[in-house]
């Protein structure tokens, strides 16, 4: 019993230790990296949606860039479209400023115990700065990179016009 109860401390303290390091390293990170990313606040505006039509066989047909750049005002739709959203997307939205600290300890730790990658952990700033200034690539680079114009991108517009954005 008292083994068991020690086992139990040491798992507490260790868990503790790797949030507390992985808190810390995100934290440098950014930290340190924050002035060396270019970020243009005119960008975010800029359409960058394409359709590609394909035959068959696989073969391109036709690209379309064409789309109409109007943004939904949020004071426009029903109260529930922007909740539903919020709470399918990212429940801490209101939250947090661009990054969610909790989940991103979740999924590493999530990742690392199934030894590949389930979870994310990306805010709905975290996806428009995808979407908007990144590509789709998994690497450790561009979700740095996501971070900390997720960051800028919350110093820039409130939540309602980040939501509009997206």
């Amino acid at each position: 019993m008292k083994k068991r109860v020690i086992r139990i401390i040491l798992y507490i303290i260790s868990f503790i230790l790797i949030t507390a390091i992985i808190g810390l390293s995100i934290y440098l990170v950014l930290y340190f990296s924050k002035n060396n990313i270019a970020y243009d606040s005119n960008k975010i505006f800029e359409p960058n949606l394409s359709i590609n039509f394909y035959d068959k066989d696989n073969k391109l047909i036709r690209e379309d860039n064409n789309f109409n750049s109007a943004h939904i005002k949020l004071k426009t739709l029903p109260d529930y479209i922007p909740e539903a959203f919020i709470s399918i997307e990212d429940k801490d939205f209101y939250r947090h400023k661009g990054l969610n600290y909790k989940r991103i300890v979740k999924a590493f730790l999530t990742n690392l115990k199934s030894m590949k990658i389930k979870e994310g952990a990306s805010t709905i700033s975290q996806q428009l700065v995808k979407n908007t200034y990144l590509t789709n690539e998994k690497t450790l680079q561009r979700k740095i990179r996501e971070a900390i114009l997720a960051l800028k991108i919350e110093q820039n517009f409130n939540k309602d016009e980040i939501i509009e954005l997206y």
